[in-house]
């Protein structure tokens, strides 16, 4: 493999994926030739409903792709391969294109959990963030105290779900390192963003279901979480914004390219110097709810979807919700001190 399409793999491996599970592997098919393949982890579990967390992250990662490519002046030709696997062949070729503006964020981009400055994004800010997903796509704003107040009271209510179901109780339980500032192939338990005796009240119960399962139930456990992890932050932040496709996704190659506009969204925004934090349970949640199927052996956490998910339709509207891909908590602030990294390119090939 040429220096120049290493480069472009090394930086490319930076996109996001759910709970930095990196479902892609590559082939190298020639010179400048490769495959890029589906590989969904098993960990995502009920957070990857027929894999759009998956197909999102794929999007990023060919928008990645495109973006690193661009550092050499390559074009990029790709095309899904025939099948039902979703692979995609992708072809380089120089074209002196120039580098593309978003090329410094694609590895610096971060995921900031923590609360944020409350000073609003500037109209010119919003202007480049609509202008970056593209004319399939729309962003919708939430900004004022009340808005983001009852935005913050409704993702509690998701939090509620998520930290009392065990289904997502063994996705945390894989897909966080616990006792650590940087992983590979994980969520650090430095980058979650609660003070640090709660921290360590986690650390002790993520050790079985049982112990979560006991906190919850008899020391109302999930409070101070959820209070800390989307109430707070919810409130702390320029903006909220919601993504929107012109049309409802029915595909996994219409999700693969809301994946590709998240992308561009969220590398805008580091280009901006703002932090963000994707928010993606409540779309989660509403579209098992909005499908009717059962995501959760616990019978209250599932019978409080439906009403949940007809809230959210409420608040944002139901055709804008039903449109909804992506959703963005953005703000001023510092950058994280832990962040997930991610594998050696080495590992991620496949022969």
């Amino acid at each position: 493999m040429s220096p120049e399409l290493t480069s472009v793999l090394e930086l490319a491996r930076w996109a996001p994926s759910g709970d930095n599970t990196q479902p892609w592997r590559f082939r190298l098919l020639g010179e400048h030739e490769i495959e890029v393949l589906y590989r969904p982890s098993d960990s995502l579990g009920v957070f990857n409903l027929d894999h759009f967390a998956g197909h999102l992250a794929m999007g990023g990662l060919l928008e990645s792709l495109d973006i690193a490519a661009s550092a050499q002046g390559w074009a990029v030709e790709t095309a899904r391969q025939a099948g039902e696997n979703l692979d995609f062949r992708v072809r380089f070729s120089p074209a002196g294109l120039p580098p593309s503006p978003l090329l410094p964020y694609v590895q610096s981009r971060v995921t900031q959990r923590r609360a944020l400055s409350l000073s609003r994004l500037s109209p010119d800010e919003k202007r480049v963030l609509e202008e970056s997903v593209g004319k399939f796509y729309t962003l919708i704003w939430v900004e004022d105290i009340s808005s983001k107040t009852r935005l913050a009271w409704l993702l509690g209510l998701v939090d509620h779900i998520r930290l009392t179901i065990p289904e997502a109780y063994q996705v945390h339980r894989d897909t966080v390192a616990w006792k650590a500032r940087f992983s590979d192939d994980r969520i650090p338990d430095a980058a979650i963003s609660v003070d640090p005796l709660l921290l360590r009240v986690m650390r002790w119960a993520m050790a079985s279901w049982e112990r979560v399962h006991a906190l919850n139930r008899y020391a109302w456990g999930h409070a101070l979480p959820r209070l800390e992890m989307d109430i707070i932050p919810a409130l702390f932040c320029g903006a909220h914004c919601l993504l929107l496709a012109n049309q409802p996704v029915r595909s996994a190659e219409e999700e693969i390219d809301a994946g590709r506009a998240m992308q561009r969204l969220w590398l805008t925004a580091a280009s901006l110097g703002l932090q963000s934090q994707p928010e993606m349970a409540p779309l989660i949640f509403s579209r098992y709810a909005a499908q009717d199927r059962v995501f959760t052996a616990n019978t209250q956490a599932w019978s409080e979807a439906g009403p949940l998910g007809r809230r959210f339709a409420q608040y944002f509207g139901a055709d804008h919700w039903s449109r909804a891909v992506f959703m963005l908590r953005l703000g001023r602030g510092n950058p994280p001190a832990a962040r997930s990294l991610r594998k050696p390119l080495a590992d991620l090939f496949e022969t």
